[in-house]
């Protein structure tokens, strides 16, 4: 991936609890995009199960964050 963290996108290499915290702080401003399996310097990384860690991510934020933000984001 070529690409470097700013203002709107954050790169994770894993999905953590604290993730949650970048997201709300883009539901708060203008926006952005998290990246899970990427290293800090874009390296891709991936994840061993990317469906468990979808899943793990939207539930996560579902449960959360109140009042839920579903509507301000999508997930792919």
């Amino acid at each position: 991936m070529n690409g470097v963290e700013g203002i709107s996108t954050e790169f994770e290499r894993s999905f953590t609890k604290d993730v949650v915290r970048g997201i709300v702080a883009f539901a708060n401003t203008q926006g952005g995009t998290v990246y899970i399996g990427i290293d800090d310097d874009g390296t891709v990384i991936g994840v061993e199960s990317p469906d468990k860690v979808l899943l793990q991510a939207v539930n996560t934020v579902r449960d959360s964050i109140k009042p839920d933000i579903a509507l301000l984001y999508h997930v792919v």
